[in-house]
């Protein structure tokens, strides 16, 4: 036997009897060889694995991610293994004690394992091959793994009890861990302290080292026995049950401060107290309630301000107003009337402003009613464009009204908002409008049984608005242009005031609009189908024309008023007699009977609402004298509230 041949046999002895798995790979990397040991902690037949690529041969989770095998599969790019064996091919370099772990496939079941393998070039019949020596270290490095884990673990507790440790003695509201102490019948009688933090020495003004390890009752000796001993049942409740507890907020009286307190148990016969210093919010809520209370009074002096401002700006327009009508209706020369016109114009603004500002206040305050009526869309419609046509014909521009002839006449809604609406949108179009003219259009967009849904649009061929300006709408107080010279005046809430007033009645509004090219303002409600009328159509107006002349007292106190109204009754061929306070129409009405009483609300001496009170005492049920009011009380419940003392 030659020497190659007996270093070829000793080779053998060696690959076949050694207690390390080892596979002998050929020039491509397949197994030529594999020795028993490797085949037993594989698991595997060498019919199997010979011929293989080392992956497939090991039953490697990674070689069978490819129909090609190993060295294809995805996680075959960063096998150790597989490179280093490619290595001692194709360099002749070896490798050893390379640890890896790589997941096998066993009877259809995965498994981690662990390796440790040698890789060694070696030569047979002038070709190079590749000896691997396999050991199997899954055991060891489970062992290790677990001493780590077990390490990792305590490590973990440490610094999550130091952490836990260091959240509590560092909260902001009191800690103490208290153990409770039981008598022989395993009743309840006190509680020893354990642990406390930073805070419980604050609040109490004790030292930690004081207080630890003492019971309740060296503590608060003072206590009354009742209280003691039922906290003391509290306490042993929370221990024993683990039900948390939480105290009333109450006040100490030897630190002058408010408390909360919150019991729990972590484990059976120990409870954690946490006592939060309450002193602060306690301060706050009482200052919220005395803000909200003060708040509540000045919305309140706010709505009594409103109408009494109402009422005495209201009376003097009234009177002006008044007083303007009855002289037009007076020969006068062209100059007079026209400055008397003027002066009207001027009046109807300043009321129109009035009526703005006191809507705002009462939509902002909640104390504004849509009501629910029959009236007639088109009746309302014809008379709304007609109230603006002066306004058109005075700057030369069209103001036309399209309706659908199909469109129902007698609908359920608020007529008196619609209109103010209406008002507030074609005041705006005709305002902003030079040229061309406006139209308003009424479009049926849905119709039920019961209900119709409409779509208003007012659209003008005026100045129109930029996209800018546009965001700049349905603001409180806000315009357009709000520069000093501008040439549009108002208040700014005729927008604002219609947004809120379409919202209300659970509609929607919107804008389109261009610079220069005019604008559309449209808004959608939704109204009830009705076959009867409570809105006062224009013939009923017309109707209040007395059919006998009627005997009226009037009781008011301002005598502009009282003129105007006097004049415009006696133009109608009434008689009328007066009375400046509740009292003196208490006096004539003692002595004379009347047809109807016309009845200021806030007057000297005696108001309108007394003095009403007094003549229904008088009357009984025996007769019934119809009494009017005349009030500029405007505010929810004020009609209401009128109605219930007796007047008509």
């Amino acid at each position: 036997m030659n020497e190659e041949n007996i270093e070829v046999n000793n080779f053998e002895i060696i690959f076949n009897t050694s207690p390390i798995g080892m596979l002998l790979l050929n020039e491509q990397a397949l197994i030529w060889k594999i020795n028993d040991a490797a085949l037993e902690f594989l698991s595997s037949d060498r019919e199997d694995a010979l011929g293989q690529r080392l992956g497939n041969g090991l039953h490697c989770q990674g070689g069978t991610e490819d129909i090609q095998g190993c060295s294809y599969g995805v996680q075959c790019r960063s096998c150790k293994l597989r490179l280093a064996v490619e290595a001692a091919l194709e360099t002749g370099q070896a490798a050893t004690r390379l640890e890896y772990s790589k997941v096998l496939i066993h009877n259809e079941k995965e498994r981690k394992y662990w390796f440790r393998a040698s890789i060694t070039p070696v030569t047979f019949n002038d070709k190079s091959n590749v000896v691997v020596a396999i050991d199997d270290i899954t055991d060891s490095k489970l062992v290790e793994a677990s001493e780590i884990e077990l390490l990792n673990s305590e490590a973990k507790q440490r610094r999550l009890h130091e952490r836990y440790r260091s959240l509590i003695m560092n909260m902001p509201d009191s800690f103490a861990y208290n153990r409770i102490i039981y008598d022989d019948m395993d009743m309840p009688i006190d509680y020893e302290i354990i642990e406390i933090n930073e805070a419980y020495e604050r609040i109490f003004n004790v030292n930690r080292e004081e207080i630890l390890g003492k019971k309740y009752s060296e503590l608060f000796s003072s206590d009354d026995p009742e209280i003691f001993k039922r906290r003391m049942a509290q306490y042993g409740e929370v221990a024993s049950t683990g039900v948390e507890l939480v105290l009333p907020i109450y006040y100490s009286e030897w630190s002058k401060l408010w408390f909360s307190v919150k019991l729990y148990s972590p484990e059976p016969g120990f409870f954690v107290s946490i006592i939060t210093d309450m002193t602060e919010r306690i301060h706050e809520e009482s200052e919220l309630l005395l803000a909200k209370d003060k708040a509540e009074a000045a919305n309140q002096a706010k709505s009594e301000f409103l109408a009494n401002m109402s009422h005495e700006i209201r009376t003097p327009i009234n009177g002006m107003v008044g007083m303007i009508d009855l002289t037009l209706l007076t020969n006068l020369e062209r100059e007079q009337r026209e400055n008397l016109e003027i002066a009207k114009d001027c009046a109807d603004t300043l009321l129109k402003i009035i009526n703005d500002i006191l809507d705002f206040s009462k939509i902002e305050a909640g104390k504004l009613m849509i009501e629910t009526i029959g009236f007639n869309i088109q009746e309302l419609l014809n008379t709304t464009i007609k109230a603006h046509s002066q306004l058109a014909l005075k700057k030369k521009l069209k103001l036309n009204c399209d309706l659908p002839a199909s469109l129902p006449q007698s609908l359920q809604g608020d007529p008196n908002r619609l209109k103010q609406i209406l008002n507030n949108l074609l005041n705006n179009a005709l305002k902003f409008t030079e040229y061309g003219g406006v139209i308003l259009s009424v479009q049926q967009l849905a119709m039920t049984d019961e209900t119709i849904e409409l779509r208003f649009s007012i659209t003008d061929t005026g100045i129109g608005i930029s996209k800018q300006e546009q965001a700049k709408l349905f603001r409180n107080f806000s315009q357009v242009d709000g520069s000093i010279t501008r040439k549009y005046g108002g208040t700014g809430l005729g927008l604002v005031i219609s947004k809120q007033l379409v919202q209300m009645m659970g509609g929607t509004i919107k804008v389109e609009s261009q610079k220069g090219r005019g604008s559309t303002f449209s808004f959608t409600l939704k109204f009830m189908l009705s076959d009867e009328l409570s809105y006062p159509t224009q013939d009923t107006f017309n109707s209040i024309n007395a059919k006998k002349s009627l005997r009226i007292l009037i009781v008011e106190d301002d005598k502009v008023n009282l003129m105007v109204l006097a004049l415009m009754l006696k133009e109608k061929g009434h008689f009328i007699e007066s009375a400046s306070n509740g009292l003196e129409a208490l006096s004539l009405h003692a002595k004379n009977q009347y047809d109807v009483i016309f009845m200021d609300i806030q007057m000297p001496v005696m108001d309108g609402i007394e003095a009403t009170v007094k003549i229904r005492e008088r009357e009984g049920k025996s007769r019934h004298t119809p009494i009017v009011a005349l009030t500029a009380y405007a505010l929810i419940g004020d009609r209401e509230k009128f109605l219930s003392y007796g007047l008509d």
